[in-house]
């Protein structure tokens, strides 16, 4: 690849030898090669070339142009020198320049050229552009999380966290903030796509009401859409009570849920179910991996995930809460309101309290079978009313379990 000088259709240049300006030129040309370092260095750091540039190739003109300044840029378009230039047979707007990352550059000085007085400017011109073109869609539905990438030339992203049935979550460092932060990548599905559109609102909604970060509930700092999926951006917390309590337990340390520690993880619980009901809202899905420990020490927890949360005057979903936590209402086919989510704490307690879920089951009618054993008999009334009664009552309401074919 060699670079060589052309002329500007638009300046007149005159005789004179190479070597009355070449000190000159050479300063400017080392100014230039520094502003060239410069633009790769910003570019690292925005993540222009690990996510938004493939691998590319550029061969380079250099132009040497009349300039009224000691000022330069090495974007074309800047000079206003026109809207294209002919690269190669081709046309290229000028203000795709600035998205080229010059990876090599051979530069070549003849022995004359022209010129019109001492004040030159440079820049480039690329006569050859090699890249992986993008459409707007990526090659598979995969998300492929890579430490130490950078997201959205923001999110250097540090660890990952793990997956659930709608998404994964990486641990990341925020450049512009300086805080580390838990990016949720929604899996590129319009329903899950639908459901975190959904919760994003309610997060913003439930922060607006909570600007003293009182009530425990996550904070949502940041979301947008990126290699098309939805990215949702929160503080980050350490492990949800599920994996805490069960490392806990295997590990044969120190027991952590004494029942001081329940009675504080309780309350803020509480306070949190409180926060939300007075907003209107039931969350729907409450669960130990939906309560996340904020602090260990001073244990402080967190309620997250509101993406099955409504509120009460919304037409209400008749498929919610993960099934050991399932109020029995929900079974039932009943209409149901914010009591759900205090059923579904008093399970949560009762496990990390006992070591065992309260209700354990393998389908819905074993779970009855369990709430019925152990509390009591489901009244009567509602048994009357529920809609998906029949599926695990008979007439008599007697409780049957269909066999599994």
């Amino acid at each position: 690849m060699k670079s060589h000088l052309i002329s500007c259709p638009q300046c007149t240049f005159e005789q004179s030898t190479f070597r009355q300006d070449f000190k000159e030129l050479k300063e400017l040309f080392e100014k230039l090669m520094e502003g060239v370092q410069d633009l790769v260095a910003q570019s690292n750091k925005k993540n222009k070339i690990l996510e938004d540039a493939h691998d590319v190739k550029v061969d380079v003109k250099v132009n040497v142009v009349e300039c009224a300044t000691d000022q330069f840029s090495i974007m074309p378009k800047d000079l206003q020198l026109g809207e294209v230039e002919k690269v190669d047979n081709a046309m290229f707007p000028m203000d795709q320049y600035e998205n080229v990352l010059i990876r090599h550059i051979d530069f070549m000085i003849p022995e004359e050229f022209d010129v019109v007085d001492s004040k030159f400017l440079l820049f480039f011109v690329p006569t050859k552009v090699i890249l992986d073109l993008k459409t707007g869609f990526e090659e598979d539905k995969n998300f492929h999380v890579v430490l130490n990438s950078v997201i959205a030339g923001r999110y250097h992203v540090t660890e990952y966290l793990g997956s659930a049935a709608f998404s994964k979550a990486i641990q990341a460092h925020d450049l512009h903030t300086g805080l580390d932060v838990c990016v949720k990548i929604i899996k590129n599905n319009k329903d899950f796509f639908d459901q975190s559109l959904d919760e994003i609102k309610l997060l913003k909604y439930v922060n607006k009401h909570d600007p003293g970060d009182k009530y425990h509930i996550l904070r949502l700092y940041d979301y947008f859409y990126y290699r098309e999926h939805l990215l949702i951006v929160c503080e980050l917390l350490k492990a949800n009570l599920y994996e805490f309590h069960k490392f806990n337990r295997e590990s044969g340390g120190e027991v952590y849920f004494t029942m001081p520690r329940l009675q504080s993880i309780t309350i803020q619980c509480l306070e949190a179910l409180q926060f939300l009901h007075g907003l209107g809202l039931i969350h729907c899905d409450l669960k130990p991996e939906n309560i996340l420990v904020k602090s260990y020490s001073r244990c402080e927890v967190k309620v997250i995930d509101l993406g099955s949360s409504c509120f009460e005057t919304d037409h209400l979903c008749s498929y919610v809460q993960s099934r050991s936590y399932r109020a029995p209402e929900v079974i039932l086919g009943l209409s149901y309101d914010k009591k759900i989510d205090v059923w579904s704490l008093g399970c949560i307690l009762a496990e990390l309290c006992t070591g065992n879920v309260l209700f354990q089951n393998d389908s819905p009618a074993t779970l009855l079978a369990r709430v019925m054993g152990i509390i009591a008999p489901i009244d009567q009334s509602m048994l009357a009313k529920g809609r998906d009664t029949y599926k695990y009552f008979t007439k008599n309401h007697m409780l049957y379990e269909r066999n599994q074919k």
